[in-house]
């Protein structure tokens, strides 16, 4: 068994004078973990050992009585131990966690700040094959994906191995009693009110007399899913990057047209990599309805043109884009339409003014007749009106129901609504794009058009530049749709 240890920590990236900081329970299974990666720190791995416990505190004095044990375990074998005890029940009272999700969560975070602090390479966990087998039921039990039956990985991209997965818990009690070493007994392993108690207790047991080899054969089952599942993510983070249009930490958009060339498998995956990316912790309330309400918004298979997703994340078609969002920060009140209009002003001649709410700023200013067109992003950055066709002071405002406007070069007015659909304009900016008016007429729709009636031509004697300067947020709704 040492050299099958050996073995798997090699595989697993792991090189001589590596520091590893081993989680131990006080349990067989870490306890066994702690003397083999010693014995074989001894024999050459010269391995920088730190041994690490969490005290969950759930156990009242037999918690305690486990920290004990393994701090003296550790001064015997002359390893520096770090302890810590937290509050697993506090954290399950704030985030409705259950009582083992909110302790493996404070464990893992308590694991990863040691590392960070020592500057350690490896996290040992001392996962076997067993818990290997069961994880796979209880995901198979509760439904899940290649993925989720793929178990648990032997290694994570920060850090995380674990040795022992190709071991069997019987091997190690064997080990630990060769060596003569004690170890704890965590009672509420015995306890039917777990349901992974029931399958290691019942379901494994059954499963070993019709195949004595049954933890052999899921562990190479997980192995092989494993790898195609690595496959297949790699093909989805590439996927992902190229649908990617605009990312930051409150939004995710993409190119719809590129979605629709993907196959659903790697589709699937690509919109969990956009909710990953706005809170990993979204996965623990995610159905898979929600995931195939997301394929039909991806493949325009549905007439819904939005999907409400668990941690107040929305997914929503706008035009060929399909947006992740958080609802909550001012992208989410933009996507939602929940915005401030901005209050009209007048403006009595050239010059700038700054648009309430998340308007803006708009300039009016005298250029004569150079014209310089910039088209920035999805807005044209200035425009250029006939000075001589307007009447101060102009209105500058949001569009009003049933208003009309003339577009530059269209053969008469069509309704401003109809207009701002046909440049793609979504709904919830489009009350925020400004109108200036000259004799309640709309002269431009700030970063998109002059009117006909008030455009350039070989006549005009004197120019006026508008310019749009929005807040990105809002630019970035602008961006042309191709």
């Amino acid at each position: 068994m040492l050299e099958k240890v050996r073995e798997t920590l090699e595989n697993l990236g792991v090189q001589k004078k590596d520091s590893i900081l081993v989680a131990c329970s006080g349990g067989p299974d870490s306890v066994a973990l702690l003397l083999l990666l010693t014995e074989l720190a001894q024999r050459g791995g010269d391995y920088a050992i730190t041994v690490a416990h969490f005290n969950h505190g759930l156990r009242g004095s037999e918690s305690d009585g486990d920290a004990h044990f393994v701090e003296g375990l550790a001064k015997t074998m002359g390893l520096e131990c770090i302890v810590q005890r937290g509050d697993v029940k506090g954290r399950k009272h704030l985030t409705r966690e259950t009582i083992q999700e909110a302790a493996r969560a404070l464990r893992y975070e308590f694991l990863r700040e040691v590392r960070a602090q020592k500057g350690i390479k490896w996290i040992a966990t001392a996962h076997t094959a067993d818990d290997q087998a069961e994880e796979v039921i209880l995901r198979l039990l509760r439904g899940t994906s290649l993925a989720g039956i793929s178990g648990i990985p032997a290694r994570t991209v920060d850090g995380i191995i674990r040795p022992l997965l190709q071991v069997e818990k019987n091997e190690l009690l064997a080990y630990l009693a060769d060596r003569g070493q004690i170890y704890r007994q965590d009672s509420s392993n015995q306890s039917s009110k777990y349901l992974r108690n029931l399958v290691r207790k019942r379901v494994i047991p059954e499963l070993k007399r019709i195949n004595p080899s049954i933890l052999s054969a899921v562990s190479r089952t997980t192995r092989l899913l494993s790898e195609d599942n690595e496959f297949l993510e790699a093909l989805a983070q590439r996927a992902y990057k190229e649908a990617i249009v605009f990312s930051d930490g409150a939004q995710v958009e993409f190119s719809v047209a590129r979605l629709k060339e993907l196959e659903r498998p790697i589709l699937r995956r690509v919109m969990k990599c956009a909710l990953r990316h706005l809170n990993p912790q979204v996965f623990r309330s995610l159905r898979i309805e929600h995931l195939d309400a997301l394929l039909a918004l991806a493949r325009d298979e549905t007439s819904v043109k939005g999907v409400t997703l668990p941690k107040q994340i929305v997914a929503k078609r706008v035009y060929d884009r399909l947006k992740f969002y958080k609802k909550e920060g001012d992208t989410g009140r933009i996507q939602e339409g929940i915005v401030q209009p901005f209050t009209p002003t007048r403006l009595n001649g050239p010059g700038r003014v700054s648009l309430s709410g998340t308007a803006g700023a708009l300039e009016i200013k005298d250029c004569g007749l150079g014209l310089s067109f910039n088209r920035h992003r999805g807005l044209i950055k200035r425009l250029y009106v006939d000075a001589g066709r307007l009447n101060f002071p102009l209105t500058v405002r949001s569009r009003q129901e049933g208003e009309r406007f003339w577009p530059l070069g269209a053969p008469r007015p069509f309704k401003l609504k109809e207009f701002l659909i046909s440049r793609k304009v979504p709904r919830h900016v489009r009350s925020i794009v400004p109108l200036i008016l000259s004799d309640d007429d709309v002269v431009a729709v700030a970063g998109i058009e002059v009117s006909e009636k008030y455009k350039v031509s070989p006549e005009t004697k004197q120019v006026y530049e508008v310019t749009w300067e929005p807040p990105e947020a809002i630019e970035r709704e602008l961006v042309p749709r191709n």
